[in-house]
This record gives structure tokens, sequence and C-alpha cells, in this order.
């Protein structure tokens, strides 16, 4: 845009000169025009009182002696004699019957534009300003000359019988020229710089508003810019958050599902094995040498279905499990271990090494449901064999692994190996702590349930 405007400058700079040039010529030559056909027509009627009184005889004839003498008389040095240089009398057929250098024509010279018009009653004048040598005395140098045609008229009648041809001295019109020249150029180039001046304004002013708009037009641009972007940043968010709602959703669902196959599934499910002698499959089993369920296997039973009971109760009001709430993560891997030795009547070894005193509760959880699902797929594929639960601190983290000596699983990813989403929803609970879950077979036979957590205190959570 700034370059557009230089160039729009230039060539508006270079018109103006160009028009200036224009109209100073054409005024001076106005004013060359209009002085010379002013001092023509004045020297005309200053000198057509001298010559009409004696050239009257060219209506007649021709000029006589005496008026010879009295034209040359004008030559002689007066106010009027120091101006002409030299003056004739032609006739109305052009020849000349008077001149004041004494050179008189029988015929007629080629007439010119500036005889005819004095012929027909018009004053005509032509300015040298190089010179004119004829204009002068034989053999004089060349200077300005002034040459007037004006008409001779006879009386009242006002006939043209004559055009008297003067040559003037022109340097005093020369000096008056140029000062007029001077003058008029001065007047152009005031009126040009004062128009080149507005213009200048005019073109700074415009470029100063077209810079105003434009940066102001760059700011609106940033601004639309940013609200677009903003509008993005916004539409990503809020796609993010539907996607965060339905994860969270899916991870909640997930959630429930774990909590309930974790704790109230278990504890059915071992009630049930505790009851199994008591199925009508199992009655003449008992006649057979098979023994009969005590009372306080029923016992025990009804307690773990009582406590899976309450743990639905306490999922459905959105607690988990609070009788954990104030307690070390040593007390709370004990209470695992102790709880499924009490329902199982199996042996649970414990194995715990620097275990930091408190951690997140939901890690706290997370940890419990690891050793409490361990533990029961000890009992449901291992019968309980040589179950053993370890547990250490290792500086920022924290490790938790169950053992038996079953037969172990099948090689691969950890998952229930019937079909059940026990480990599955144990895996996604403790990956959303940053942790990792694994599931394997021991080299020297079992299974080896083995998890690592981040540790992150309640000071930290806040």
């Amino acid at each position: 845009r700034s370059k557009t405007i230089t160039s729009v400058r230039t060539t508006s700079r270079g018109e103006d000169q160009a028009g200036m040039a224009i109209i100073g010529s054409w005024v001076s030559a106005r004013i060359e025009k209009g002085v010379i056909t002013n001092m023509a027509a004045a020297t005309a009627l200053f000198l057509d009182n001298f010559v009409e009184p004696h050239v009257r005889d060219l209506a007649f004839g021709g000029l006589t002696a005496e008026h010879r003498a009295a034209l040359a008389e004008l030559m002689r040095p007066s106010s009027l004699g120091n101006r002409l240089v030299s003056f004739n009398v032609r006739d109305i057929n052009g020849r000349v019957v008077f001149s004041s250098r004494g050179e008189v024509t029988a015929e007629g010279d080629a007439l010119n534009a500036h005889f005819k018009s004095a012929a027909s009653g018009e004053v005509a004048g032509k300015f040298w300003e190089a010179g004119y040598a004829d204009g002068g005395p034989a053999n004089s140098p060349p200077r300005p000359l002034l040459e007037i045609y004006a008409p001779v008229r006879l009386g009242k009648s006002g006939k043209v019988i004559a055009v008297a041809e003067f040559f003037e001295d022109g340097e005093p019109l020369r000096r008056q020229l140029q000062q007029a020249k001077r003058q008029s150029w001065f007047v152009v180039m005031g009126a040009t710089l004062a128009a080149l001046a507005l213009q200048f304004s005019i073109v700074w002013g415009g470029s100063r508003t077209i810079k105003t708009q434009k940066e102001a037009l760059k700011d609106q641009v940033r601004e639309l810019s940013m609200l677009l972007e903003q509008n993005v940043a916004l539409r990503q968010r809020v796609d993010q958050a539907r996607y965060d709602s339905q994860d969270l959703s899916e991870r909640f669902m997930r959630r429930l599902g774990a909590d309930l196959h974790d704790g109230p599934a278990q504890l059915i499910a071992i009630s049930i094995l505790m009851l199994e002698p008591c199925s009508p499959d199992a009655g003449n089993e008992s006649k057979n040498g098979q023994r009969d369920i005590t009372t306080d296997e029923i016992a025990l039973a009804r307690t773990t279905l009582v406590d899976a009971l309450d743990e639905i109760r306490l999922i459905s009001a959105g607690l988990i499990l609070p009788r954990l709430e104030g307690l070390t993560l040593k007390q709370v891997l004990g209470i695992a271990a102790s709880a499924h030795a009490k329902r199982t009547g199996t042996a649970v070894a414990t194995e715990f090494h620097e275990l930091p005193e408190h951690v997140n509760t939901l890690q706290q959880a997370t940890l419990y449901r690891v050793a409490q699902e361990g533990l029961n797929n000890a009992y449901f594929h291992a019968a309980g064999k040589n179950q053993i639960l370890r547990a250490r601190g290792l500086g920022a983290e924290v490790e938790i692994e169950v053992l038996d000596s079953g037969p172990g699983v099948k090689a691969g990813p950890p998952g229930p190996p019937t079909g059940r989403l026990g480990l599955i929803g144990l895996k996604d609970r403790v990956e959303s702590l940053r942790g990792q879950l694994v599931l394997e077979n021991r080299a020297e036979g079992g299974s080896r349930l083995h998890a690592r957590l981040p540790i992150v205190n309640e000071e930290q959570q806040t």
C-alpha cells in the first residue's frame, strides 16, 4: 500500500510539473501577445496624428517633397525619434512610397499577414526578440525590435489609403516582457506549489487514514482469529468433556461391577461352597460315608452372607469400605488376609516390609481389592494351597503380590480363566491409578498376582 501511495505521489508530482510548465508558457504567451498588441495600438494611434496629414496626397496621386521632408522630421532626436529605428509608408498596394532609410520601391513587395491586417483596418504587430536586421540602418547589428503595422485613414471618411510600417526599439519592451514573464512564472509556481502542498496534505492525510484503518483491520482480524481459536478450543473442550463424561460413566459402571464382583459376589460364592453338603444332590452321599455340615459351618456361611449383604448396602449408598478409614496400609492388608482365612478356613501367610503408614483412600481400597481378589482366586482355583500375601514399600511405590501352589494359569495377559470379570475390572482399577497388574505362573509351580502402584498420601491428594 505504501509503495502504491509513493508511486501515486511521484506520478502526481510529474503531472503537476508538466501542468505548471504548460500553464506558465500559455500565460507568458498571452502576456506577451497582450503587451505587444497594446503597445502597437498605442504607438499606432500616437503616430497616426503625425503621419496622416502628410500622406493624404496618396489618395490623389503621390507624396510631395514637402510632405516627405515632414515625414523625415519624425526621425530627428526627440521622445518619439529616439524610439524609432526606421519607418516606412506603403500605399494600399504594398509599394514603399516613403522610407526613413531613403529606400523607395516602385513595385509592391510580397505582402505578409501583418500588412494585410493593417490594410483591412486593424493594427498588427510583432516582436523580434532576437533582432531583425532589416529593421534598422544598413549593416547594423541585430537588436530587439517591435514591428508595427498601422492603417492610415483619410480624414473622417475612415478610408485606408496607406499602411505605416514602424520599427521601434524593442529593448524596453523586452525588459517589460521579461519582468512580466518572471512575475507570471512566480505566480504560476506559487499556485502550483500551493496545489502541490494541498495535494500532499490530502495524500498524506489519506495515507495516515489508510494506515490507521489497516492497523484497525489487523486488530479486528487478530481478534477474529482469537475468537475462532477460542471457539475451536471451546468445541474441543466440549467434545473432550463429552468424551470424559462417557468415559467416566463407563469407568463408573466398570468400577461398580468390579466392586460387586470383588466384594458381595465373592462372599456369596464362598457361602455357596460352605453350604454345598446341604444341596439336594448331596443328601445320599452323606449316607455313604460323607460328612454332614456342622452348625459352625452354617453359622460361618450365614456370617459371610451377612457381610455380603452389608457390602451391597454400602455400595448402593455410595460408600466403599468405610471400615478401612483411619487404618494404616499394613492393617488394611492384614484385615483382608484374616477375613479370607476366617471365611474359607484356609491359612494365609503375610509378609509386609517398609509399608507407608498412610496412602490415598482410593489406593488403599484398590490394594485391599487386589489382596481380596488374589486370595479368592487362590481359594477357588488352587484350593487355598500355600496362600501368601506379600507387600512392601519401594520408595515412591507400593508392591503387592498374592502367591499360591495350585495348577497355575494359562500364559497371557491378566484375565479371568473362567470368563469372569474380576481380573479385568481389577486391572482397570489399578491402571486408572497409573499402576500395573500382572497375573503369571510361578517357576516353582502355582500362580502369582502382582500389582504396583505409585504412592499418593492424603496431603498430596489435597
